[in-house]
């Protein structure tokens, strides 16, 4: 079931143009800039966008500029898990694992998950619960398990990726708020009693 989901979200978000995941990401960072979540965040890891996800160069220019500490994942494949690495610049990136960007050796500064309080997360498929359908690797599943109690948790995706319901187990987290360039969903006003 999360596999056909998977795999019909990915395809409608391949399909965008360049052109079009520019425009839509500018309205995801302009929703997110209206939410006390991310305004009272000072320490936020925020994923380093890979093929048509909603980009997150805007976002991390932005929090350098607003004094906020940036973290950014670097996979470790051989575990499935996400260490993080302080960044204060873009310029300190270089395609990593799988072609998705990290820091170069050079800048790689490691950092606790503990000190993150908002978490930006990428995936294909959400409910409006926050339950999320990620890539199939479990990399941000491990994450989450890591950090904080009472960390946020945001997922940054386009409305198309929003879908009726998506089946989740015990072990999967779900997310606080959906960001997109429609406006933000709340997902803790939406869980079921």
């Amino acid at each position: 079931m999360k596999d056909a989901f998977r795999k019909q979200v990915l395809q409608a978000r391949n399909r965008l143009s360049a052109e079009e995941v520019c425009l839509l990401s500018e309205k995801v960072l302009n929703n997110l800039r209206k939410q006390s979540f991310f305004n009272n965040s000072a320490h936020i890891m925020v994923y380093l966008d890979f093929k048509n996800e909603v980009k997150t160069d805007l976002i991390i220019n932005y929090c350098l500029e607003n004094n906020k500490n940036v973290y950014v994942p670097i996979c470790i494949p051989e575990t499935h898990e996400l260490c993080i690495s302080g960044i204060t610049s873009l310029e300190e990136l270089q395609s990593g694992h799988f072609g998705i960007r990290e820091p170069k050796p050079e800048y790689i500064r490691l950092f606790d998950s503990r000190l993150v309080d908002l978490l930006l997360v990428p995936g294909a498929a959400f409910d409006s619960s926050g339950n999320r359908i990620g890539y199939g690797a479990g990399y941000y599943d491990r994450f989450m398990r890591r950090l904080e109690p009472g960390v946020t948790k945001a997922a940054l995706a386009y409305s198309f990726q929003i879908i009726d319901t998506v089946p989740s187990g015990e072990y999967d987290i779900p997310m606080d708020y959906i960001v997109t360039e429609k406006g933000t969903i709340s997902c803790t006003n939406n869980k079921p009693r």
